[in-house]
């Protein structure tokens, strides 16, 4: 785990693509943080409703099922405004009108880096308003 980071964390990452979502996991779990897994929003929204405890949401966009990453991430939002939402999309670049307020956009192909300097830097952001 990264010196620097102070506070546990419980990122839910959303993916559909089974390659990228195992790499994700992987990739956050590495930097010290509790993962779960979705494979679509559909089954998100059913995670968010049983884990309270999920600080970040980190989805995809486009997705299988009734919504996409985007409203996934409104919704999210709207329902639970604490938690932090990291956007991820390797053909769309929506801008900040699309995208709900203090969420992040990571384009694909991401690498290990980026994601954890933009974990680091939401856990940094949310230490500091609970301060």
């Amino acid at each position: 785990m990264p010196a620097d980071r102070q506070i546990a964390a419980t990122v839910l990452v959303v993916e559909d693509d089974a390659m990228i979502n195992l790499t994700t996991v992987d990739t956050i779990r590495e930097q010290g943080y509790f993962v779960l897994s979705a494979a679509d929003a559909d089954e998100a929204l059913l995670v968010l409703a049983a884990h309270p405890e999920v600080n970040v949401l980190f989805t995809d966009i486009k997705m299988p099922g009734s919504i996409d990453g985007l409203a996934l991430a409104g919704l999210t939002r709207r329902d639970h405004p604490l938690i932090e939402i990291v956007i991820a999309s390797g053909t769309l670049c929506p801008s900040r009108d699309e995208m709900p307020a203090r969420a992040t956009f990571l384009p694909k192909p991401y690498s290990v880096k980026q994601i954890a300097e933009t974990l680091g830097a939401l856990m940094t952001q949310t230490t500091r308003l609970a301060s």
